[in-house]
Parts: structure tokens; sequence; C-alpha cells
């Protein structure tokens, strides 16, 4: 009886001393917040099926070529894990111009990154994207998932710059079944507006 007088008295003394330690911790944790426009470029091909009206018969075609995009990124920086939601304008000029477009495309990644000292940092992660109109022609709409692997610098504790190697794989929104996968480089340059 007396040892549970003992441990309950302990408990009741350890406990909210550690649970205050833990809630001013958290308190402290910064999750900083940046802003800034992002480019990217790269190759990317499609595969897809097209009806062949002197056949009757559907063929499979496939095309690539170069894409274009520009627009603006956010990150959330948490500890070593990074929360990127991006939105660009992409064009997609592919050597088959039927199926080339021009379109919005949302991305949203998770990452993971290391940072080596106070200014150099790399980082990897997964996640989705989506394309949507408004197009400069018919486009259904298309998304799948994405992977990037990159780099960073801090040149001040406001501005970073970012350098991703990205791949993507899924559906793309012109022609029927038409699946994509696209791989290039992404530079983004970033401004730290606040903290969570």
């Amino acid at each position: 009886m007396l040892v549970i007088v003992a441990v309950t008295c302990m408990l009741a003394t350890v406990v909210p001393t550690v649970a205050g330690a833990q809630q001013v911790r958290s308190e402290e944790e910064l999750y900083f917040t940046y802003i800034g426009p992002v480019f990217e470029t790269g190759f990317s091909s499609v595969d897809y099926k097209k009806w062949d009206h002197s056949t009757d018969v559907r063929d499979s075609r496939s095309s690539s070529g170069m894409y274009y995009s520009g627009g603006v990124v956010l990150d959330i920086f948490v500890h070593y894990f990074i929360g990127e939601f991006s939105l660009q304008c992409r064009d997609a000029a592919y050597a088959d111009s039927e199926v080339s477009a021009i379109y919005l495309r949302t991305a949203a990644i998770g990452k993971y990154f290391h940072q080596f000292d106070e200014r150099f940092f790399a980082d990897g992660g997964f996640g989705i994207y989506m394309e949507t109109g408004p197009a400069n022609r018919k486009y259904d709409g298309g998304g799948g998932i994405a992977a990037v692997i990159g780099v960073g610098y801090s040149f001040t504790r406001e501005w970073r710059i970012m350098l991703d190697f990205t791949a993507g794989w899924g559906r793309y929104g012109i022609a029927e079944e038409a699946a994509n996968s696209a791989f290039g480089v992404k530079l983004a340059v970033l401004y730290k507006i606040g903290r969570l």
C-alpha cells in the first residue's frame, strides 16, 4: 500500500513537469513558410490511342517533346520535412500538335530534407499533381504521382534557392487512354513570409 502511494505521488509531480516541458518545447518550435516563383523545364512523352477512320481501328500512338512551366510555390519547413504546394502554367510542346496544350498544373509534395550546414541542404520526396483547365484547347484534365530530389542553398534566413530534379507519371487530358511521363528540372527562389 505504501508503494502505491509513493508511486502515485511521484507520478503526480513528474507527469505535470514533463508535460509542461513538452508544451514549452512545442511553443518554441518554428514552422517557417516560404513563397516565391518557380520555373520548370524538361522532357515529356505521351502514349495514347486514336481512332483511324480509314481502317476503323484504334491506333496506339506516342509523342514526345519539351515542356516549360512557371508559377508560384509555397514551402512550409517543419523540422526535417517540407510541405510544398505549387501552381504553374505548363506548355507541353509535343512533336504531335494534336496532343500539345497549355494548361494549369497544381502539385502537393511532401519532402524530407537534410541540412548539411547552415547554408546547404538536400531534399527528396513524393506527391501528387493535378492538371486542369483553363487550357488553350479542349483538355479533360489529368493527374498522377510525382517524385523530386534536389539541393538547396540559404543565402540568408529570409532567402533560399532550391534546385530539384523531377519525375512524374500519370494520366494526360487529351486523346483516349492517354498516359504521360515527364522528367525535368525545377528552380525555385523562396522568400520567408512568416511562420505558422
